[in-house]
């Protein structure tokens, strides 16, 4: 499923990956708290990191054990006890189990067959007499010193119960495991789900060392205060699952907004051609509603006393907005958000006024602006409960201006696809039902089921003020009456009085006027 998302090229990217930044050492990648140089590449919807064989020198290990896995460690107890000569070991293991070991490189590679890692208890570690950083050079007198990969995984496999390695310890290699071992920290392996399908995970011909990073649905974000105290960008990239992310730092801010820019406008690019697929998988689970828009912001939350930022991936439908921790990953997580708020009764509140946040047209730029102020909106939700806000901040003002575009129009579509909404109340001491209708307007008929007389009714352009006591009662000024209908709605008169402000939007919004 979503094949075509993966085969789908977006043009001009690679080229424009080149010209406006350089491949290698235009960025620090943050790997075990530690600023590595990397080169980075953007080749259609994959972002590549690689590193340069000198990125990793030996002066390294002079002081103290690296950080990284079990591989680069073990090389540096074993340096200091082996030799370059070369070594036969010979392996006794079960028919049925395999020696204990992993390997790296092959002749594709340009490296000969070496151990990455060495399993404890298995038959290779029991010998005691083999090392990471040991290259294969036969194996049962089969020469392996010019083999594949793959050659030497099957000759290995295929070794028989008693196996009889050539080995050569080889310090030259180790940059390049520390390279393997800098691409294993970064991560980025996805939960299995329906939406799996679409990413591409490893694009053709990559190079074993090099890292790709697949960008649709991931969330990229500046690290302001980090790059406030380097004086340098720094940008975070964060999976869809939020479990893996991968820190780049930019000595000059000028190529870190350039590349902000691509990868922001990539995942902008891949999450749109998505939505078509998304709704055909999701039509019964969203109980028919279309899917309009989808992507990454994030909320101001309180968190132990303190108000931060946490990255939340948001969905308009055409009834609903929904909001997850993560991107939902299949379609039972896509049925149970972590919270919705129903657009009939929600309103967009973009930034204060004077604010350069509050310009909200469709040339809105893209461009990370180094020195603005947070872009912010909120939404508000009339509820029977009262009323819920949420704010959030985003990356850009194209953004700002899509989300808030996204929110108005998802309401216009509630209103037109409920076409009106009743509440039982109390009247003058007498049961009744008030119905707002979208073409009638407000309508308050009694509250016998069974014979429903007509109180009073009212045309939307007759309306002259709403208001309510914030636990109640709703209150409706209309032209020709000289005191307003004071209307006991025995709950929360919010959400009336929110839907009455979206009917009247969506009116004059099909009327070819601005609310």
């Amino acid at each position: 499923m979503y094949n075509s998302i993966r085969r789908q090229k977006m043009p001009g990217l690679r080229m424009r990956a080149h010209e406006d930044a350089s491949s290698f050492n235009s960025v620090q990648v943050l790997i075990q708290q530690q600023w590595i140089n990397a080169g980075l590449n953007l080749e259609d919807d994959v972002l590549l990191l690689s590193f340069e064989d000198n990125t990793f020198s030996e002066d390294d290990y002079d002081h103290g054990p690296p950080k990284y896995h079990d591989a680069t460690k073990n090389y540096v107890h074993a340096k200091e006890n082996l030799s370059n000569e070369k070594r036969i070991v010979r392996i006794v293991k079960d028919a049925d189990s395999g020696l204990g070991i992993s390997i790296k490189g092959g002749h594709e590679n340009g490296m000969p067959i070496v151990i990455s890692k060495i399993f404890e208890g298995m038959a290779a570690s029991e010998t005691g007499q083999l090392s990471v950083g040991d290259a294969i050079l036969s194996c049962n007198e089969f020469d392996l010193s010019q083999a594949s990969h793959d050659e030497a995984v099957g000759c290995l496999k295929d070794a028989g119960s008693v196996v009889v390695l050539e080995v050569q310890f080889l310090q030259e290699t180790t940059p390049f495991y520390r390279k393997v071992m800098a691409m294993r920290e970064v991560g980025w392996e996805l939960p299995h789900g329906f939406l799996k399908d679409a990413i591409s995970l490893t694009p053709r011909n990559l190079r074993s060392d090099t890292k790709s990073i697949p960008l649709l649905l991931c969330y990229l974000s500046r690290l302001v205060e980090q790059s406030m105290q380097s004086d340098a960008t720094v940008l975070l990239l964060q999976s869809p699952n939020l479990r893996h992310s991968c820190q780049l730092k930019f000595a000059d801010p000028s190529n870190g907004t350039s590349w902000f820019n691509m990868i922001h406008s990539t995942i902008t690019e891949l999450n749109k051609k998505l939505l078509s697929q998304c709704n055909r998988v999701l039509h019964k689970v969203l109980s028919g509603s279309h899917l309009a828009t989808i992507g990454w912001m994030a909320e101001k939350v309180y968190m132990d006393g303190q108000q931060q930022l946490k990255p939340v991936f948001a969905a308009i439908t055409d009834k609903q907005m929904m909001v997850f921790d993560s991107v939902p990953w299949t379609k039972d997580e896509w049925a149970t958000p972590g919270f919705a708020c129903e657009l009939i009764a929600t309103r967009v509140l973009h930034a204060p006024t004077g604010s350069r946040n509050n310009t909200l047209s469709s040339k809105a730029s893209s461009k990370l602006d180094l020195s603005s102020e947070p872009i912010t909106f909120q939404i508000r939700t009339g509820t029977r409960h009262g009323i819920e806000r949420h704010l959030f901040q985003l990356q850009t003002c194209r953004d700002l201006s899509a989300w808030v575009k996204a929110i108005i129009q998802g309401t216009f579509r509630a209103v037109e696809l409920t076409k009106e909404s009743s509440w039982s109340c109390n009247w003058q001491g007498q049961d009744a039902r008030l119905t707002l209708h979208f073409e009638e307007g407000f309508i308050l008929l009694s509250g016998n089921a069974s014979r429903r007389d007509i109180y009073w009714q009212q045309p939307f352009e007759k309306l002259r003020a709403t208001a309510d006591d914030g636990k109640h009662i709703l209150y409706l000024e209309f032209i020709d009456s000289t005191d307003p209908y004071v209307i006991d709605l025995k709950s929360s008169p919010k959400p009336a009085v929110f839907l009455i402000h979206s009917f009247l939007a969506a009116k004059l919004h099909r009327r070819g006027l601005t609310p």
